[in-house]
């Protein structure tokens, strides 16, 4: 249920332009993906089913409440409904549909800075000297992570966006399977540790070896 998913999202921390959920016609690359019954209700199927006679499968882990998403339907959000606003529901709803208009508008107007991201074999970098607002840094930062299969939390963009912003020197975040780097409003993503540049050999007084 939209309302539901809305409201995961929220408790787990999602950006403002991310509270969507699936949408009834969305790309992933090249392919187009339809999903025309988002709009239906789960209860409206299965009455439909059972009136047109039609079997289908439930999958039981959706009333499993050691899952979250079970838990949020089973216990989670019946209990908001019943002692707070009756219209959370449609509220939450209206969040989504808000959260999908400030997406598209930023992905909109970004466009063009996108199209200076520049890929090579040992990552990729972007020049964002340009973007002025931390929401609008915000956004490249978390389209341009997911684009290279890098899970940035919340406070890692946070980081990142006062660094960029305020053009900080040579300042890394290590992740897992990446370095990210910002300098003087640049931002890097680099796969690779390269140790070879932790390390340096004096040549000659001042002047050291770094390495390739």
């Amino acid at each position: 249920d939209l309302a539901e998913t809305v409201l995961k999202r929220i408790l787990e921390g999602a950006n403002l332009f991310n509270l969507t959920s699936m949408s009834e016609i969305s790309k992933r690359d090249s392919m187009t993906i339809w999903r025309p019954l988002l709009g239906v209700s789960r209860k409206e199927l299965i009455v439909y089913l059972k009136k047109n006679k039609i079997s289908y499968f439930s999958d039981a882990t959706n009333e499993n409440t050691k899952y979250l998403r079970a838990k949020m339907r089973c216990n989670i959000f019946p209990y908001l409904k019943k002692n707070f606003n009756k219209q959370i529901e449609n509220n939450l709803k209206t969040l989504s549909i808000r959260s999908k208009e400030l997406d598209i508008y930023l992905e909109t107007k970004l466009k063009p800075f996108f199209s200076k991201l520049k890929k090579c074999p040992l990552g990729t970098c972007i020049d964002l000297n340009e973007i002025e607002h931390a929401l609008e840094l915000k956004y490249i930062l978390k389209k341009i992570s997911n684009k290279q299969m890098v899970d940035l939390s919340r406070d890692v963009i946070d980081q990142l966006s006062f660094w960029l912003i305020n053009k900080k020197a040579n300042l890394r975040l290590k992740l897992k399977n990446a370095n990210l780097f910002a300098d003087r409003g640049y931002f890097f993503i680099l796969k690779k540790d390269f140790k070879l540049f932790n390390t340096k050999t004096l040549l000659k007084e001042g002047r050291f070896n770094l390495g390739n």
